[in-house]
């Protein structure tokens, strides 16, 4: 990766005051201030299922925080450049809406581990109980599951719909510490309800889901869904390179395809996360580890305007499994509020709001 040094900024994540980041060349101006401070990143969610359920997680997000952030030095290439200053562009642009595609986990070149464990059979905070307490790893390799959704930055909101073989439609509601699931299992709903109720906490989802969809996929989703970017798969501190590796068209519109590859070590050290997102996400974490997750490689496909339109991320274990997600983006700023059961309000975008990716109102 070329090393060459220059000045840049990095958008803190979760609505922190904004991270300087020195990229080393020259003088450093007194300050940097994103006048986006305060925004929040992403995600898109993961699939996931609740009791026999499989919901899918776009892109997440969380809502704004009041951490601050830390100064750092950073010395990156422009292909690294180029992938964070999308990343941001797109956090900041406030909504927009997704479609993704999940593939189950493929099967193993070479012999799998022996025990899986599931985030019910983790100590508090996420630390392994002992792996030899753990069930034999289950040959459930998951569900292949599409659908659609929009994210909210600020304050974080998420709305996903799917429809699961064989369970039907499937709509989750996140709010980056509650979950509502309409349909399956309705899991945060009051008793006898179909469409209201409380609301669970994000981290009661791990059993169920890798239950339902095994151990790595379901542990890959819980990931997903409590990271700031979701099936974005793009965590600062996690990326450990960056290339260009080719061009393309994403929905009729031209883009430059940039390969970053995500470390495993770092994964957990997402600043501003929620203790409900920090707690799923360290549990998901010693699942992967314990089924010999290695990392994952993100396409990030970026268009004229330095937005990201489409990632294509493909998790890797050691016997040589993967598994893929596909997540395209479009109507940047003007998707709408998401509104979790209870509350009030239009959902639709302001009058008139111009998508930067389409230059026309969104409808």
């Amino acid at each position: 990766m070329d090393q060459d040094s220059v000045e840049g900024l990095w958008q803190s994540p979760r609505g922190a005051e904004p991270t300087i980041v020195w990229l080393d060349d020259g003088e450093r101006p007194s300050s940097h201030r994103s006048s986006a401070s305060r925004r929040t990143l992403a995600v898109v969610a993961a699939v996931v299922c609740v009791t026999i359920v499989g919901v899918p997680v776009g892109l997440v997000l969380t809502s704004a925080r009041s951490a601050k952030a830390p100064v750092h030095k950073l010395v990156s290439g422009p292909a690294k450049r180029q992938v964070l200053a999308a990343l941001s562009a797109t956090i900041d642009s406030g909504s927009w809406d997704f479609t993704y595609s999940e593939q189950p986990v493929t099967t193993a070149t070479s012999p799998t581990p022996t025990t899986s464990c599931s985030s019910s059979s983790l100590q508090s905070g996420g630390a392994p109980s002992g792996w030899v307490a753990c069930s034999p790893s289950a040959s459930n390799q998951g569900l292949a599951i599409s659908g659609q959704g929009t994210i909210d930055t600020n304050p974080f909101a998420m709305v996903a719909e799917s429809n699961v073989p064989g369970l039907g439609p499937i709509t989750l509601r996140d709010n980056g510490t509650d979950v509502w699931e309409i349909g399956g299992g309705n899991y945060g709903l009051s008793p006898g309800s179909s469409n209201a109720g409380p609301g669970s906490p994000l981290s009661g989802f791990a059993g169920s889901v890798e239950g339902t969809i095994g151990a790595r996929q379901g542990a890959l989703a819980m990931k997903g869904l409590a990271s700031p970017t979701g099936y974005l798969e793009l965590e600062q501190n996690a990326i450990t390179s960056a290339s260009q590796v080719g061009t393309g068209v994403v929905d009729g519109v031209a883009v430059t395809i940039y390969q970053v590859r995500l470390d495993p070590a770092q994964e957990a050290n997402v600043a501003g996360t929620t203790p409900d997102e920090a707690t799923a996400i360290h549990d998901a974490l010693g699942v992967l580890q314990n089924q010999g997750y290695s990392g994952t490689t993100v396409k990030v496909s970026i268009d004229g305007a330095g937005f990201i339109r489409a990632t294509e991320s493909v998790a890797s274990f050691t016997d040589g499994a993967t598994q893929t997600v596909d997540v395209t983006l479009s109507n940047f700023g003007c998707a709408g509020k998401v509104l979790m059961p209870g509350q009030t309000g239009s959902s639709s975008p302001p009058s008139g709001c111009v998508s930067p990716d389409t230059a026309k109102p969104a409808s």
